[in-house]
Formats: C-alpha cells, sequence, structure tokens
C-alpha cells in the first residue's frame, strides 16, 4: 500500500491561521482580565436610635412570659419629625402620660406632622411594639404619642 504525500500548506496560509490564532488569544485575555462589575451600595437608612434588651437565661424547664421592660430612654435625634398614620381608626390620641391610660389630650389627625421630643423604654401595647414618645404638635401642645403610629417625615413643618 503507498502512503499518499503530505499536502503542501502555502506560507500566506500559515499566516492566516497564526494571526486567527492570536487574535483569539488576545479576545480571551480580555474577557478573562477585565475586572468584575462592582455592586452599587444599598441606600443608608436615616439614623435612629438603637435600644438593646438582653433577656436573663430562663431555667431548663422555664419559657419567660414577656420581656422585662427596659429601664432606659431613647432619645431622638434632633429635628426628628413624625407623621401620625394609623392603620384604622384615622387617628391618634396624645395622652398626659406615656401609657394607655393617660387622660386624652386630644386627637391628632393621620398626616398631622409632630415632632418627637423624647421616648421611653421599648414595650407591646395591643400587639405593636413600640415607644411612648412626648411629641410636640404645631399648635404647641406637648403630650404622649405611641409611636408603633408615627412614621418618619424628612422635611420640618414647624
Amino acid at each position: 500500500m503507498a502512503v499518499p504525500a503530505p499536502a503542501r500548506t502555502s506560507p500566506a496560509s500559515l499566516v492566516a491561521v497564526g494571526v486567527l490564532a492570536l487574535a483569539v488569544a488576545a479576545l480571551a485575555a480580555v474577557i478573562l482580565l477585565r475586572p468584575a462589575p462592582q455592586a452599587a451600595p444599598p441606600p443608608s437608612a436615616p439614623e435612629r436610635p438603637t435600644v438593646v434588651q438582653t433577656v436573663p437565661p430562663a431555667p431548663d424547664n422555664e419559657v419567660p412570659a414577656a420581656l422585662p421592660p427596659v429601664p432606659v430612654a431613647v432619645t431622638p435625634p434632633a429635628g426628628d419629625y413624625r407623621m401620625i398614620a394609623t392603620p384604622a381608626d384615622g387617628f391618634l390620641s396624645i395622652r398626659s402620660e406615656p401609657d394607655g391610660r393617660g387622660s386624652r389630650l386630644d386627637r391628632m389627625l393621620d398626616g398631622e406632622v409632630v415632632e418627637v421630643l423624647t421616648c421611653g423604654p421599648a414595650r407591646v401595647v395591643d400587639g405593636d411594639p413600640g415607644h411612648w414618645c412626648r411629641v410636640r404638635r404645631q399648635t404647641g401642645q406637648t403630650g404622649w404619642a405611641y409611636d408603633a403610629y408615627l412614621v418618619a417625615y424628612l422635611d420640618s413643618p414647624m
């Protein structure tokens, strides 16, 4: 059996194959060496005071019924304005004491903006966690309101 003679390759076709191989290698290097895109950082929320509450460990066979009250007041930042936003009845009572049993001084309607002066310890009222906060209305009246129904308001109305 006779062995066929090898095919002859022209120098021009060898140069073309070499140029093509270099182009593929350069493209692969550009793709592989390109820096990864950086994710944008999440937008930062306005700075809010934080209250940390710890619970002492319970004995092995006992589960604590509720968290103990925290004897710490929270001081909101200066110019902390909030808007009344109640889920159902359209108003929030402003009270004489930081408690639901304090006498009602007035009703603040949804959308009214108040300045928060100070807040008491964290509590849960009717299933809603929050704080009793001393507030000042645009009329100048001050009293206590439960902040679970106060939402952040960024502009100063006063």
